[in-house]
């Protein structure tokens, strides 16, 4: 038996005892006491003092250790021990390279190398995705294996836009790391099921009878602590917006489904040996304050994938041709989003045979969103407030980066710092706008449909003699000489004119209906603009 096979033995034999994993300090124990080290030596090779070594954390191991193995261990016996318990157990062992398929044949092994004792278990994956194509992700699946398995994290949400990945990178961690729980079960909230539900379906997975199940969500959630403290849990729960408020910014949940804010905020207050995983394109309110990088409420957010991995997605839908540089553009394009690559292949393969060089030649010539990524897109759209929205419009119309003291100036009726901080936290969170160097932008195919769904409402309010755009987003506003917005106004109402398909027979009463509300606008900004100075005054 080799040191990594013991470490092996003692890692699980700890966990099954007192439920948790070796840390840092006790690996280096082990680690120099099996080369015959002394504690001098080993404090030697680490950056902790000798005294800690040996009257802290070395007594403290071995106690452990004896209560583990039943019989009496030490630093000088410990190696014999963890052998004995070894080859009683050699069956259930099997060294092996952990790699992306075995980690999917075999799920006992995980990405830290180390294979664990499995736990019998029992799991219902309701609705949870196949993910046997998955790339990359393998930061992210490690440091979220770290925080279940080994930080013991009670709740963790996994975040991101629309498409990113989140409901397929639960599924892979979950898949890895489920031998290690006695019970697995996902659940998807898409169609918002009541918390009584939910709660139902829950308990009685974990062993509850229907007939003995409580009469309150109150009694149900103290029932599920109950269990969650008792047993080794893994609740997924995928597609957490549903539950959350429309047109708010700040997390809140639906009417009817508050109690769902009570049972995470149990989960993650309550001490217990279980973990709920979530996947939300928004953070449910009251859980930002819960989370820390030391504590066991924790999020993590997905971002797009790699130029390796987005090539990969398009192998698996057919042969595509393109340089090197093509191949950049279309997933940077894209930003990485998996969802949005697929959709786009997809389109590629059909449309122009696979040529990279044909589809990026044709979206410079033409506006190109598909309807899925449009669809994507739309239903997170929705959900902003109008405030939000506003914001998206003048990111998507300025095109370029944009520092916050700018931002103020793009809302008709200014914001306080903290209304502001607020919008493009909501924002950020939604990974709808990105943060570089202190400015603010959107990535390429938002801007793109974010500017498409500008000029179609342009477009109905044209042809419905309304001047509510041009009033609220001040496109027109001449009170400062600044030849690059007057070029961005000329742009953009060029792209209004070109967009509108229409008779050639009815364009000249689209230019009078665009000109009429051009000075609907110019008055209503200059009325704005008076009353502004008059409260000033």
């Amino acid at each position: 038996m080799n040191f990594e096979e013991g470490l092996e033995v003692a890692d699980e034999v700890v966990f099954t005892t007192v439920g948790r994993r070796l840390n840092t300090v006790e690996i280096s124990i082990l680690r120099g006491s099996w080369e015959n080290k002394t504690y001098q030596e080993i404090a030697k090779e680490t950056s902790y003092s000798v005294s800690y070594l040996k009257r802290s954390v070395g007594p403290k191991l071995w106690r452990i250790l004896t209560e583990a193995l039943c019989e009496e261990v030490s630093k000088t016996n410990f190696k014999s021990s963890l052998e004995r318990k070894w080859r009683k157990h050699t069956s259930r062992w099997v060294n092996q390279k952990v790699t992306e398929e075995s980690l999917i044949q075999n799920p006992s092994c995980t990405s830290s190398g180390l294979k664990r004792f499995p736990i019998k278990n029992q799991a219902d994956w309701g609705e949870a995705i196949d993910v046997s194509a998955f790339y990359g992700r393998i930061d992210e699946l490690a440091k979220l294996e770290q925080w279940i398995l080994n930080d013991r994290c009670r709740l963790i949400t996994i975040l991101g836009m629309g498409g990113i990945g989140k409901t397929a990178n639960a599924a892979k961690l979950a898949i890895q790391i489920q031998s290690q729980f006695e019970y697995v079960i996902w659940r998807s909230l898409r169609n918002a099921p009541s918390i009584d539900e939910m709660l139902t379906q829950l308990l009685q997975f974990l062993g509850q009878r229907q007939n003995d199940l409580p009469k309150t969500v109150d009694e149900e959630i103290l029932r599920l602590m109950e269990t969650l403290r008792s047993h080794r849990c893994l609740i997924i729960l995928d597609n957490g917006e549903s539950i959350l408020q429309s047109g708010d910014s700040k997390g809140n949940y639906r009417e009817g489904y508050e109690e769902y804010g009570h049972l995470l905020r149990c989960i993650a207050e309550i001490p217990h040996q279980s973990c709920l995983l979530l996947t939300s394109s928004e953070k449910p309110k009251g859980l930002a304050n819960k989370e820390g990088e030391h504590l066991p409420v924790r999020s993590i957010r997905l971002t797009g994938l790699q130029l390796a991995e987005g090539r990969k997605i398009f192998q698996l839908k057919g042969t595509f041709s393109g340089s090197k540089s093509e191949w950049e553009s279309v997933i940077k394009h894209y930003a990485g989003n998996p969802l949005a690559l697929k959709i786009v292949a997809t389109g590629i393969l059909e449309v122009f045979q696979g040529n990279i060089s044909k589809f990026l030649k044709y979206r410079q010539l033409e506006t190109l969103i598909f309807d899925d990524i449009q669809s994507i897109l739309q239903r997170q759209f929705n959900r902003l407030t109008n405030e939000e929205q506003t914001l998206m419009y003048w990111l998507a119309i300025n095109r370029e980066s944009v520092v916050v003291e700018k931002l103020q100036e793009y809302f008709v009726n200014q914001k306080s710092q903290s209304e502001l901080l607020e919008i493009l936290v909501s924002l950020l969170e939604r990974s709808l706008i990105e943060i570089n160097d202190n400015c603010f932008t959107q990535q390429p195919f938002i801007i793109q449909y974010v500017t498409e769904r500008f000029l179609k409402l342009y477009h109905q309010e044209i042809t419905l003699e309304q001047a509510k755009i041009l009033s609220s987003y001040k496109l027109l506003e001449t009170t400062t000489k600044d030849p690059s917005r007057e070029i961005q106004i000329r742009q953009l109402l060029k792209q209004i004119t070109d967009g509108i398909h229409i008779k050639a027979t009815y364009k000249q009463n689209l230019a009078k209906n665009l000109n009429r509300n051009i000075n609907k606008s110019q008055t209503r900004n200059k009325h704005l603009t008076n009353k502004q100075k008059h409260v000033l005054a």
